[in-house]
């Protein structure tokens, strides 16, 4: 070939050199680069999948999990209708606890398609063959009844080997330190989970046509020779990562509940993203050179892969599209929560900084809700409690077990409480007790109230009660002249028989100092205000209530329990008293509501247990109506595939008299540990106020509306 006949430009080589009329001497020529990779020859490790395959991944798994994510949450709204409140913006119980096994069937067959497809999808990024989404998801639709019943089989000898390994290794376990248990489990349970986990490679042999026949044989076949390896990838991307990721979605789930199903969506997307991508790459993994075994026919994967090939990469809309798609099953729950179709309850919850013991709540008419605690009390400057005022109580701080305290209808609050026993050098009264009496007007009294808003007034006074008796029990009331009413239930000394005897008195202060007062004994009664085994009663023994006509009426509960002495003025000077006895609960320490029975007498029922040991029972009557909280247990699995959400929540339940177990129940709250310091009342117009505290944190609940109805242990308990 002559120079004239070489192409134009500029070229390079020994006949170059020699033209160029340069030794013909040339240096060694550099190596050529390496052909591609044949399908026949056993490849280097695949690359990581270009953008066109992560969107393809991303719309397959988005396409799989949405229908079915969406499909549970309308099957759970349906089917809970006025048994969900909304709660500050969201359902609770939420839609997918609510569907219960149809929708988590609905959500693990969409979960399962999606990593199938997602596995062919990641496979033909690995291999350099773009993969139809639609394509890849239409396979994995028509395989999976195999996919089922394989899943299950793996499923079936996994929960065998966790509990024939807990079965064996528990001995092992009760002799052996923390760290020695550690290493026992890592040496012999995780490597069989690593063995059983290769058992997953049926996945991408039934979806890439790959190993005809026994698909666990050929898994089998697949790992031998490099079992640790294999299942060790395989359990920590197609198990363990993946819990880890759906477990960290729903526990930020439980901390912002609004954004609980994109977050559970979001969860299962990654997963399924993790373990499409693990099993793609294990899959169609080489065996080290020298390594003999059988290896992935990658001419028949290849083969496979393009007849599913895709004409052009999904568009970046499409990737759009995908993340809404993920984004729309929230529009279910949404829809109720703005539109309120069912007419079912809401709750509005409010953090306060308020502390100590709840002793009185109460919701005056024209007002907001009231607090009580042994620290003083806390008016609510709006209905939901987002502001308040409080101020500080020393009767009820200082004033020994049995302080007492009330609310009046217009938010007066007023306290009692014997002083002078825990500083006997500092308030001398001669041995007999002290009480200081206190008055708190609400922030929004009149301008000319006494005290001012929000201010409160209080006195020490010598009382009628002391010396060698047992600390007295107090309740007080406000009278409608300003005074204040004190009841006492007074242990006396022993008669001469050696019977204990408690003195019921009444006395009516006109002032917080108790300059002017006036002392009514009532009876005296043989009973002591211990429990039978001695115990201190926890339980409010003594209680006081003003009629219209400002006539008392004292109610002693005995502690030995079934009766309940009451001691009702005729006029409000008690200058005349009426004397009866009505029926309590047997248990003189358990909790107890006062109920006006169809006699117009006044007697007291239990209030039910709240459901968990441990939590504090609280319940009051309004209308003959007993409104009552209530703890119950959330399944472990509730809403969720891995079971990492166990809990109690809080419900308030409303159970009319006759004790049937039929009343109406309403979720207010997830709780983390047993209710405390806990407290309820009801408005006028049915409005429910809840305050409790759960772990370390204070709460106050505004509730509007009521559950459907349903039955439970607790309405039982209570025979109203």
């Amino acid at each position: 070939m002559s120079p004239a006949a070489l192409p134009a430009g500029r070229w390079h080589g020994p006949a170059a050199a020699t033209l160029r009329g340069v030794p013909t001497t040339t240096a060694p020529r550099p190596p050529s680069p390496p052909l591609p990779p044949s399908t026949t020859a056993a490849p280097v490790r695949p690359v990581r999948p270009a953008r066109r395959d992560r969107r393809a991944l991303l719309v397959v798994i988005a396409v799989a999990l949405a229908p079915a994510l969406l499909l549970r949450e309308l099957i759970g709204v349906f089917t809970a209708g006025a048994g969900s409140t909304v709660l500050d913006g969201s359902l609770l119980p939420g839609p997918a606890e609510s569907a219960g096994g149809a929708g988590k069937l609905l959500v693990a067959v969409g979960w399962i398609v999606a990593f199938a497809a997602g596995t062919i999808v990641a496979a033909g990024g690995l291999r350099g063959r773009p993969v139809s989404p639609w394509a890849a998801l239409r396979v994995a639709v028509r395989r999976l009844p195999w996919l089922l019943v394989m899943l299950l089989l793996i499923a079936i000898a996994a929960q065998g080997l966790m509990l024939f390994g807990s079965a064996a290794l528990g001995p092992v376990g009760e002799r052996a330190s923390v760290f020695e248990f550690a290493a026992v489990l890592l040496l012999v349970l995780l490597p069989v989970l690593a063995v059983l986990a290769t058992r997953l490679l049926v996945i991408p042999a039934i979806v890439l046509g790959d190993g005809a026949g026994n698909r666990l044989a050929h898994a089998h076949a697949l790992a031998s020779g490099r079992l640790v390896r294999t299942g060790a990838s395989l359990l920590l991307g197609v198990v363990v990562l993946p819990l880890l990721a759906t477990a960290l979605t729903e526990t930020i789930a439980m901390r912002l509940p609004v954004a609980a199903v994109p977050l559970e969506a979001l969860g299962l997307a990654a997963a399924a993203l993790l373990q499409s991508r693990t099993l793609a790459d294990v899959y169609l993994r080489r065996r080290p050179a020298g390594q003999a075994g059988p290896e992935v026919s990658l001419d028949e994967v290849d083969r496979r892969l393009a007849e599913l090939s895709a004409p052009a990469a999904p568009r970046p809309a499409a990737v759009a599209g995908a993340v809404a798609l993920l984004l729309a099953p929230m529009l279910a729950g949404g829809a109720v929560v703005v539109g309120d179709p069912f007419g079912g309850p809401r709750a509005t919850r409010t953090d306060v900084s308020w502390s100590g013991e709840v002793l009185a709540t109460a919701w005056p008419q024209g007002g907001h809700p009231v607090v009580v605690t042994t620290f003083g009390p806390h008016w609510c400057l709006d209905d939901a409690c987002g502001s308040v005022v409080s101020q500080s109580s020393d009767p009820l701080a200082l004033g020994g077990p049995y302080a007492a305290t009330a609310v009046t209808a217009d938010g007066t609050v007023v306290a009692a409480g014997i002083r002078g026993r825990e500083m006997p050098g500092v308030i001398k009264t001669d041995g007999d007790d002290a009480v200081q009496l206190q008055r708190c007007s609400a922030p929004w009294a009149p301008a000319d109230a006494k005290p001012q808003p929000g201010t409160c007034e209080d006195g020490i006074t010598r009382w009628h009660s002391g010396g060698d008796e047992d600390e007295a029990q107090l309740a007080v009331a406000a009278g409608a002249d300003g005074a204040i009413v004190v009841a006492t239930a007074r242990p006396l000394l022993p008669a001469a028989d050696g019977k204990a005897r408690v003195q019921l008195a009444v006395t009516r202060c006109t002032t917080v100092h108790c300059t002017a007062r006036s002392l009514k004994v009532l009876a005296t009664l043989p009973l002591s205000l211990d429990l039978p085994d001695g115990r201190f009663a926890p339980a409010p023994l003594l209680r006081l209530t003003l009629d219209a006509q400002d006539r008392p009426t004292v109610l002693l509960r005995d502690p030995a329990g079934t009766t309940a002495h009451v001691a009702g003025c005729v006029h409000a000077d008690c200058a005349e008293v009426r004397l009866s006895t009505t029926t309590a609960p047997a248990d003189g320490a358990a909790p107890a509501v006062a109920v006006t029975g169809a006699d117009g007498m006044p007697r007291l029922a239990e209030v039910p247990p709240p459901g968990v040991t441990g939590a504090d029972p609280v319940a009051l009557v309004a209308g003959n109506t007993l409104y009552g909280l209530g703890v119950e247990p959330v399944p472990a699995d509730a809403g969720s595939l891995t079971g990492s959400l166990p809990g109690r929540r809080l419900v308030l339940w409303q159970c009319p008299p006759g004790g049937t177990g039929t009343g109406r129940r309403t979720v207010l709250a997830p709780i983390e540990l047993e209710p405390r310091q806990a407290g309820l009342t009801v408005a006028a117009d049915g409005r429910v106020f809840v305050t409790y505290a759960d772990d370390g944190y204070r709460f106050t609940m505004l509730v509007t509306g009521a559950g459907k109805k349903a039955k439970g242990a607790y309405c039982r308990g209570f025979a109203g």
